[in-house]
This record gives C-alpha cells, structure tokens and sequence, in this order.
C-alpha cells in the first residue's frame, strides 16, 4: 500500500527509508525496492533499484529524456550459475544483473509481463544509460489445452478439461488463484462456464503448482445440460465457454502512446467429442443418400 505525506514536487517519486518501511510495513513498489536493495547490501551482496515503466515499455524513449517511470524493480549481479533463460540485462560496469520485482508474487528466475521490452534505468552513479529490459519468448511462455467430452442425444454434456500454462503468466495465474481461496475461484469457474452453459453443474476442480518448472495445471469437470445444440444438419453448436474462453486480446488504449504491447504466447488447443449413437447413425444415413433421421439433439 502507498502512503504519501509530502506535498513537494517529489511526492510519490521520493522512497521511503527502508527502516521506515519495516516499521510501517507501508509502501509500494520503489520502497519495496530500495527495502530489498538494502537487505541485500546488509548481508554482504549489492542491489539497485531499476525505474521501468510497467504495461508501456514504449513509453520509455532514448532519445528522450523524461520523468515517464512508473514502476521500481530491484537488479541483483549475477554469475556463472544463473542460467540463460533467466531476466538477465547488461549493466555494463556494474556487470551482468538479474532483474526482479518484489511486489508480485512470482519465482525469482521471472519477470513478470508487464515489466518486460523497452527500456529501463539502473539508479546508479556507474549506469547512466538506459538498459533494455528481456522479454519471453513463445517457448518459454505456453499455455495448452485439452478438452474431453461425452454428448448424449438430448445435448448434455459431460466434459473434463486441463490447462496447463508455463511461464510469468503461469505464476500470475497460480499466486492470484492461491490468494482468491478455493471457494472464490470456484464461483468465478461456475460464473465462466455459465455465461454460455447456464445448466452447468456437478463442478469440481484441482491444480498442480509445480515450482521448479513454473507450470500450473488446472484440470476440472462438469455437466451441463443443453450445453451443445444443433445447428444444421451436419454442424453442431459449440459454446464458447468449451473453446479457448479465456483467450483475449489487450483493449487499445490512448494513453499508451499509439502502442499495444503482447508478449509471446504458444496457445495450442485440442478438443475431442464422443458423439450419441443417433447422430453417427444418422450422419452414416445421409452419406448412404437415405433420408436423415431426425435428432432430438437441441
């Protein structure tokens, strides 16, 4: 939380001291920052603050110079041990840094999204350039997804789905669902399904966190009744809510300069149907030109 008692023109910039902030246990992301900055100078290691500014790496301009932060990351040196794929930047006489940022709940080895691309600045004497800040690739951002399901005549369906999701986004998705409690994610599953299946029921669900791999695993099941109707003679009404729901695209914005920024994604999606005896029959009908049997299906 921010608490901001100067009324100069540094009000919001100006960090607490870190004192200050154990005492209070008040601030935000820059007293967050210079907080773990000081812990690590205190137990014999260096840290620095990085200004970056969140969710418009654009924003950030070179050539530029401008107060246009918005957000405090902490950038620790790093050796010959931190592997290739963590968030590591240049900082030139400072040496190799790996970038983290204490106020999201997420793996060390990660950056979260919104802190990724365009530009940021290491506060200190020895970097007075701008550094330019990773980004995930595809491979190490994943998300897939299976659905498995049983159809009867009458269009209810019986379907089990697993997600699983690696990367930054992974670890969002699992801290933010941690901290919701499984009562709360439930009804916001439910509040999912019916928006495009309104008789889903018999709802269950569980997650597998694996840590070191930074991969969640969400699998549930359901039943919905009428969930699937016809549409046609030879097509069949999917909902929404069975394919890719979750899927969505940023919103343009105008205070992001005229820029959208999406981060590398691998999206792969499977969906499998056991049909009811009726409509094979009845598809087999109408290939062998006999005339279709009418399904009560929707």
């Amino acid at each position: 939380m921010a608490l901001t008692l100067e009324k100069d023109s540094l009000a919001g910039y100006r960090p607490h001291f870190p004192a200050e902030a154990l005492k209070t246990r008040l601030g935000d992301c820059k007293d967050k920052a210079s907080l773990m900055a000081a812990l690590l100078r205190a137990c014999g290691e260096n840290g620095y603050v990085v200004l970056v500014n969140a969710g418009n790496p654009g924003g950030v301009r070179p050539e530029w110079p401008s107060a246009s932060f918005n957000h405090a990351i902490v950038a620790i040196p790093a050796d010959d041990r931190v592997q290739a794929r963590w968030p590591k930047i240049d900082g030139g006489p400072l040496g190799p840094l790996v970038l983290f940022d204490p106020r999201i709940q997420s793996p060390f080895r990660l950056l979260p999204i919104p802190d990724q691309a365009g530009y940021g600045l290491v506060v200190s004497r020895d970097t007075p350039d701008l550094v330019t800040l990773p980004t995930e690739t595809p491979e190490e951002s994943r998300f897939i997804r299976g659905i498995e399901g049983t159809l009867t005549e009458f269009g209810d369906i019986t379907a089990k789905v697993s997600e699983t999701e690696t990367g930054s986004n992974a670890a969002r998705v699992h801290f933010a669902r941690a901290n919701s409690g499984k009562e709360r994610f439930t009804h916001s599953l439910e509040a999912l399904l019916h928006e495009t299946m309104p008789l889903t029921k018999e709802l269950t669900w569980k997650e597998d966190w694996a840590q070191d791999d930074v991969t969640t695993t969400l699998t549930y099941q359901f039943t919905a009744e009428r969930g699937v109707k016809s549409a046609g003679q030879d097509m069949l009404l999917i909902p929404p809510g069975l394919i890719g729901f979750n899927l969505h695209r940023a919103s343009w914005d105008r205070d992001l300069q005229g820029q959208v920024w999406l981060s590398g994604h691998t999206w792969r999606e499977a969906v499998a149907l056991k049909l009811p005896m009726d409509l094979r029959l009845a598809s087999y009908r109408r290939i062998g030109g006999r005339k279709r049997r009418r399904s009560p299906l929707g």
